[in-house]
């Protein structure tokens, strides 16, 4: 454009002066034009509307996210409390379009009235909230990318298991931040769909579960990395184990002391409530010690039978973490050499995970509640390598604790001892506890090249070395 401009000035030095004339008006005006086109920025282009292939899918999907009753409002508002962030997409029509769920004013068939809210459970302001499927707008990216598949076995696989069930829901739970940012309060009324479906429906795809954690707007830049140290294995455990019906009344009564910082609007004096988490955990790794200690002797229970194989046929049973410098990724399988470290994760700890970085992380909030967050999660990181710990020989366990948290103070340690560890609970292995012995642990079938099972060795083998 300035080199045509440039031309025509040129041309003003040409004998006719009707010509030079005529060229200087030209460029007068091409210059104007550019002018304001520096000042108004590039043309907006409308997006393309959306292929008409997909609107039978999503009305079906809205139908089904949008039922009248209390029972289908109060499950649809849990699916999405967990779907918030991820890139949905219909495989029988396009694998590469990609849609959201959001929350409307509006039912299905209207235009949607988005409600944007900081968190997906802030108070929506309208009488009814309608879950609504968009196109998904913004690039795909890697860093920020969970897709999910939704289909009609997806559709009937959460029917079974969030509403098929013979419970009734009286009232809607309340929106207030303090007990909607604890599921243990908010989804209480779920007791009759019992945690084992609860716990079902987050493993079966456990891989877009951890990507939460990890691709979500809490994971960003190096220092929110730093508490990986290289990459490591995730286990869960089995939510067909008798154990997992025991822990229904359970988190009902003790759902007040698994508060987390989202219930709190601004946190100005973290340390303050630092002290309030630690001693709020602190009660609660006690209750469950208790609860675990009179109940799993019993049943002779605590065995590698706690570790989920995927049902032997969803890989998503085994999960491998690893650091990138500023970003990370989860894979299918076990993957490389033996980690540092181990986590076993069950219901609440998967549950209390989502709610503190994905469902219940605020990106505009201020530092004090980044930092307590930061600083509960060390909590539940501890937990996660605890309940591995369950897994080995009796006599490994300090051993493998005292290594981790090598050069720890001692109310560090104190934290990390679990019932299993301190109590009386006779700990059944499938092999007899002997030096340098090594224990496999059931693994699921996983991706191609990755082996279906791990040798995990106690002892001076198998050396974790930070806390998560």
């Amino acid at each position: 454009m300035h080199r045509f401009v440039r031309d025509l000035r040129r041309s003003t030095h040409t004998r006719n002066p009707t010509r030079s004339g005529h060229a200087i008006r030209v460029a007068r005006d091409v210059t104007a034009r550019t002018r304001a086109a520096d000042e108004l920025g590039a043309t907006h282009l409308p997006r393309a509307p959306l292929d008409p292939a997909f609107e039978p899918f999503v009305d079906r999907w809205e139908q089904f996210l949008n039922g009248d009753s209390l029972k289908e409002q109060l499950a649809s508002r849990y699916i999405f409390e967990h779907f918030v962030f991820a890139h949905l997409f219909f495989s029988e029509v396009d694998e590469r379009t990609f849609f959201q769920i959001v929350r409307s004013a509006t039912p299905p068939g209207q235009p949607i009235e988005l409600i944007a809210t900081r968190r997906p459970y802030n108070d929506p302001g309208v009488s009814r909230v309608y879950y609504r499927i968009v196109e998904y707008p913004e690039t795909i990216v890697a860093k920020t990318h969970m897709p999910y598949r939704l289909d009609e076995s997806r559709m009937q696989r959460w029917q079974s298991l969030l509403l098929d069930k013979a419970y009734e829901v009286a009232a809607l739970p309340s929106y207030e931040e303090r007990s909607a940012s604890n599921p243990f309060q908010t989804f209480q009324t779920f007791q009759d769909i019992r945690v084992r479906s609860r716990y079902k429906f987050m493993l079966d795809e456990a891989q877009f579960t951890i990507m939460g954690f990890i691709k979500g707007p809490v994971c960003r830049g190096p220092v929110a990395l730093n508490v990986i140290n290289d990459h490591f294995w995730v286990f869960f455990i089995n939510p067909d184990e008798p154990a997992i019906d025991e822990t229904d009344d359970f988190y009902a009564t003790h759902s007040e002391i698994l508060d987390l910082p989202a219930g709190s609007p601004a946190i100005y004096n973290p340390l303050r409530h630092w002290r309030r988490f630690v001693a709020q955990q602190r009660t609660f790794v006690e209750e469950r010690d208790r609860f675990l200690s009179e109940f799993l002797p019993e049943k002779n229970l605590v065995n590698l039978d706690l570790v989920w194989d995927g049902d032997s046929t969803n890989d998503n049973g085994a999960l491998t973490i690893f650091r990138h410098f500023d970003s990370a990724s989860v894979e299918k399988g076990l993957i490389g050499e033996p980690p540092k470290t181990v986590w076993l994760i069950s219901y609440s700890l998967l549950e209390r995970i989502h709610y503190l970085l994905v469902a219940g992380y605020d990106v505009y909030g201020n530092f004090g509640h980044q930092m307590v967050t930061r600083l509960y999660m060390d909590f539940l990181c501890m937990e996660g390598g605890a309940n591995f710990l369950l897994l080995l020989p009796e006599a490994a366990r300090d051993r493998e604790r005292n290594f981790w948290y090598r050069g720890a103070e001692q109310d560090v340690l104190d934290h990390m001892i679990v019932a299993c560890v301190r109590g009386p609970i006779t700990t059944r292995h499938r092999l007899h506890d002997r030096k340098r012995k090594t224990r496999t642990v059931r693994a699921v079938e996983t991706s191609p090249g990755v082996r279906t099972s791990r040798t995990l060795h106690d002892g001076s083998h198998f050396k974790p070395t930070t806390s998560c």
